[in-house]
């Protein structure tokens, strides 16, 4: 393929870079057409198939957002044992039943509002 072409597959747009994330996507829906009788993982894998639809049309590398999920899956898991060490287990379980993924890799804080002002 010629650097800069731009090539559709299943009527998305591709270029080099998305065609691992293109096989990437083929596996999903493989393992997502198999599993008819496990809904809750048919509706992840159906969801997680729609983000690597939505990044390669965008042109976003998957795979870089992975890598930046993982690091801040690693590093609330290490902030969590700290707390924990630390004596903070109160605080470690609250923040651990607060922090929620928002989808699409981001989180929110589902907890209270705190008021810090004074």
């Amino acid at each position: 393929m010629l650097s800069g072409a731009k090539t559709r597959i299943n009527g998305l747009p591709t270029n080099p870079l998305t065609k691992e994330m293109l096989e990437s996507l083929d596996e999903l829906r493989q393992e997502r057409d198999i599993c008819t009788n496990d809904s809750n993982k048919w509706e992840h894998l159906d969801k997680e198939i729609k983000e690597y639809e939505k990044a390669i049309e965008n042109g976003t590398d998957m795979n870089s957002i992975k890598d930046v999920q993982s690091i801040i899956i690693n590093s609330m898991g290490r902030a969590y044992k700290t707390l924990y060490d630390e004596g903070m287990k109160k605080l470690m379980k609250h923040l651990k039943n607060n922090i929620k993924s928002g989808g699409n890799y981001n989180y929110i804080y589902t907890g209270h509002s705190w008021d810090i002002s004074q």
